[in-house]
């Protein structure tokens, strides 16, 4: 009887704190993911924001995010460039950060500047795929890879 109420226990133990591992990883971060024109217009929260580095960034980035003043830079909304927001950040930044350049980075907007968390800008991977122009060739039964269809196919 001892060992099953035991067992019982640390069963109910081990349920308990993987629960509370999974909700601690799944909610590391409590910001939502935000684009530009989407954070301005809900105005002061804690967000992640997502949008491209707008022309002027400074080329010493990683110098500027270094000092007490940080790292200023304009991001532009991915839909409506005209919709930008200045993010002020300090910490390391990524080698591939510049401008035209996707980016994430948390923080708390107060409804005029957007204040980075330190060590959370991250550069996203322009893709390498195209937009096709056209018809896709695919649509009518013809092959990736530009041969001919074979017969009876």
């Amino acid at each position: 009887m001892k060992s099953r109420l035991r067992f019982i226990i640390a069963l109910g133990v081990a349920v308990a704190l993987g629960t509370w591992l999974i909700l601690t990883a799944l909610g590391a971060t409590g910001a939502t993911k935000q684009h530009v024109g989407p954070a301005q217009a809900k105005g002061s929260g804690e967000y992640r924001l997502n949008g491209i580095v707008a022309p002027g960034a400074p080329t010493d980035a990683a110098g500027a995010a270094a000092t007490s003043q940080g790292l200023r830079f304009v991001v532009r909304d991915k839909k409506n460039p005209a919709e930008t927001i200045t993010v002020v950040y300090r910490g390391t930044v990524p080698d591939a950060f510049k401008s035209g350049r996707e980016v994430v980075v948390d923080g708390r907007y107060d409804g005029t500047t957007f204040q980075g968390e330190r060590n959370s800008l991250v550069t996203l991977c322009p893709s390498k795929f195209k937009e096709m122009k056209g018809p896709n060739p695919h649509d009518k039964g013809m092959p990736m890879d530009g041969t001919s269809p074979q017969p009876g196919t």
